[in-house]
């Protein structure tokens, strides 16, 4: 999605050199899409829709298959100038302007909140290393109660943690870890289709719930 939007200025860019031309808006993306290359994804964009408009059908018919919002406001507003006679060169500038100005806005805030992400990646080794500390240190108190056989006066007796408390805490966190990353794609990328944070959140918490416990840290206890 990154990359398409990314693309939108300089094909808009190219789109103007046209317009100046005075060349049909259709005939000019059919022209951009055989000349010019802006990367795998909006090239593949501008393929389809240049295909739909050599066969006849009109800027404003043919519907491009673009993922991003951004994208498909662009495609709108040709489409509708290309319906009302063409436009002109200062409307293709104004929403190149419009373009750049939202792409940068968003760079803007993906740098503001980075270190929430990098924080957001952080959370589940730290709630995982925090659950084995825990677990650790009363586990080693759960040891010296029933070896003492008592502590500050008071009698224990059948003291110990269950593994189903462990289990129960690992899963709470698998959980927070996905919606901490659904939350990151929220923040950053300004939707949460973005399943790549959330599957990078919940590959850490996986990994660190599994490898945690082999560290035996309440070896350190004794």
């Amino acid at each position: 999605m990154r990359e398409e939007e990314s693309a939108l200025p300089k094909f808009l860019k190219d789109l103007m050199e046209f317009k100046r031309l005075e060349y049909d808006l259709g005939k000019s993306l059919i022209a951009i899409s055989a000349q010019f290359r802006y990367g795998e994804v909006f090239d593949g964009v501008l393929q389809k829709l240049s295909a739909k408009l050599r066969s006849g059908a009109s800027l404003d018919e043919a519907k491009p298959e673009t993922k991003t919002t951004l994208g498909r406001i662009v495609f709108f507003v040709l489409g509708q100038m290309a319906y009302s006679g063409g436009g002109t060169v200062d409307t293709v500038f104004q929403l190149t302007h419009y373009t750049t100005r939202v792409i940068q806005m968003k760079e803007d805030s993906r740098s503001e909140v980075r270190p929430y992400l990098l924080l957001s990646y952080i959370t589940p080794l730290l709630l995982v290393f925090g659950v084995a500390f825990v677990g650790g240190v009363l586990s080693n108190l759960g040891t010296n109660i029933r070896t003492n056989g008592s502590l500050g006066g008071f009698a224990f007796a059948g003291y110990g943690l269950r593994p189903e408390l462990f289990q129960a805490a690992n899963l709470l966190i698998v959980v927070s870890a996905a919606a901490l990353g659904i939350v990151g794609a929220k923040m950053a990328d300004l939707t949460a289709r973005n399943t790549l944070r959330a599957s990078t959140n919940l590959g850490i918490a996986v990994v660190a719930t599994a490898a945690v416990p082999l560290l035996n840290i309440s070896a350190l206890f004794h």
